[in-house]
């Protein structure tokens, strides 16, 4: 695994994020979003989906480069005793670890606060997000299309090393 770049840190960000976080999604371009929605969402959804961020109820974790961009985000809903999970990287920034730094990091929130597991639904033919959620215990289950992801949330299951995957039990 690559490590993430030394200029880029994983940040919680907060309301005040939002136009930030609309940037990002602009960013990532048609194929992109279509990758991380399912579909191809039009501009007033999108700005319908940052407008509706319930920052109390949900986590965004955002990769920050050198320059002060948001190039990554997480975002982590509270659905009961279940948490459900969101990723995407711009394009050119990706393969350096920072898909895996906000996994890790959504992972360990949604462990430490209770949650008893993560879903993460994506295209069955989005390779890259399967093997990176598989790399840490994801298990798949994929029907029409669609792939749904599970992390059990126990203590060994959650209990990750700080440089990147699990811990031996």
């Amino acid at each position: 695994m690559r490590l993430i770049h030394p200029y880029c840190s994983v940040l919680r960000l907060r309301e005040p994020s939002r136009s930030a976080i609309r940037r990002h999604l602009d960013e990532l371009g048609p194929e992109d979003r279509y990758l991380r929605f399912g579909n191809h969402p039009g501009e007033v959804v999108l700005d319908e989906y940052v407008a509706n961020i319930d920052f109390e109820d949900s986590v965004i974790f955002g990769a920050i480069d050198e320059q002060r961009m948001l190039i990554g985000m997480a975002h982590l809903s509270r659905r009961g005793a279940e948490r459900e999970l969101g990723l995407s990287v711009v394009r050119t920034r990706r393969g350096h670890g920072i898909g895996a730094s906000l996994l890790r990091r959504s992972l360990q929130h949604a462990c430490q606060d209770g949650a008893e597991r993560v879903l993460l639904h994506c295209l069955a033919d989005n390779h890259a997000i399967i093997s990176l959620a598989q790399g840490y215990g994801a298990k798949f289950d994929v029907s029409g299309g669609i792939a749904v992801g599970e992390f059990i949330c126990r203590s060994v299951d959650c209990a990750m090393d700080i440089r990147g995957g699990r811990t031996a039990a």
